[in-house]
């Protein structure tokens, strides 16, 4: 019911393991907003993950919303038992369209994916030029640093200029008085 109601199913994997592990621990994509609160709160009950939780087919049929609906199926095919089967032909019209909207549907989700796909394909495209990391140029051979020589700075000020040929003469006068 919830395949036909979503027109996709409830759980799907890449094998057989993955598709155990959700259908034991996954949850299930909400039913479309058209539906009644009623119909998705069945379709909830029925993949209940415990078993004793889930209604039996019978319960399902006692369902007071459900009745309406099956007593126009008993009123047009007549009671609903096992002689229902045989009155199959019948229904093969109504069966026949409704595969087709569901192929048709499923033609559109498949159209949409794929338009979806060549969006985001040309939107990488157009901005894959900027994430290209271009090569690094090639390193230069190490080459060892000189040592620059070193300078002696003779103050520039005239106080410092003063103070040195201060001293200088003194030395000069100091060498004269006793040499």
């Amino acid at each position: 019911l919830y395949e036909l109601s979503a027109l996709k199913p409830a759980f799907s994997a890449f094998n057989m393991q993955g598709l155990v592990k959700k259908i034991t621990t996954g949850s299930v994509a909400p039913l479309p907003s058209f539906y009644s609160s009623d119909w998705k709160q069945l379709i909830k009950s029925l993949l209940n993950k415990d078993a004793a939780q889930r209604p039996s087919a019978k319960e399902i049929l006692e369902i007071p919303w459900l009745q309406a609906a099956r007593k126009r199926v008993d009123e047009r095919f007549g009671a609903s038992d096992c002689t229902t089967l045989g009155k199959l032909p019948e229904l093969m019209p109504e069966l026949a369209e409704l595969d087709q909207q569901f192929s048709r549907k499923e033609e559109e989700e498949k159209k949409r994916v794929e338009d979806e796909r060549t969006r985001r394909a040309a939107a990488v495209a157009k901005w894959s030029h900027k994430a290209v990391q271009r090569p690094a140029p090639p390193l230069k051979p190490h080459e060892p640093r000189q040592p620059q020589p070193r300078r002696v700075i003779a103050p520039k000020t005239a106080v410092g200029r003063g103070a040195l040929e201060a001293r200088k003469a003194r030395e000069r006068e100091g060498e004269s008085a006793t040499g």
